[in-house]
């Protein structure tokens, strides 16, 4: 994957009126307003400017990721940070990995049940 973000590509509305997305809104549906909570100075403006009401503040304050179940991610809240304290970041995905090593565990894992299945079969 190279440096460059990736666009999102345009929705049927977006494409019906001609509307461009939101250049603070979530890069995709999976992020997640991530804070700086170093940088962090609470003043409250994030949360102020929320539109659904969420503490984001608190978040920061505590260095956690925002993850408020009513969150419509328009980046509001980064958009008027006047501290850069707020980002979106996307959980990473646990990479893939073939190695001999891990091969060698999941077959002990995926084996052992098959092996106890048999044995409790037989008188």
């Amino acid at each position: 994957m190279s440096g460059k973000a990736q666009r999102q590509k345009p929705g049927f509305f977006q494409k019906l009126f001609g509307l461009a997305p939101h250049p603070h809104s979530a890069p995709s549906p999976d992020a997640r307003v991530t804070p700086d909570g170093s940088r962090c100075v609470q003043c409250g403006v994030c949360g102020y400017n929320c539109p659904v009401g969420i503490p984001v503040r608190d978040y920061a304050r505590q260095g956690r990721v925002v993850e408020a179940a009513d969150c419509v991610q328009c980046g509001q809240c980064i958009e008027v940070c006047p501290r850069g304290t707020l980002r979106w970041a996307t959980p990473r995905r646990p990479a893939l990995e073939t190695s001999a090593e891990l091969e060698a565990v999941l077959a002990a894992y995926f084996t052992a049940p098959a092996r106890a299945a048999v044995s409790e079969e037989q008188p």
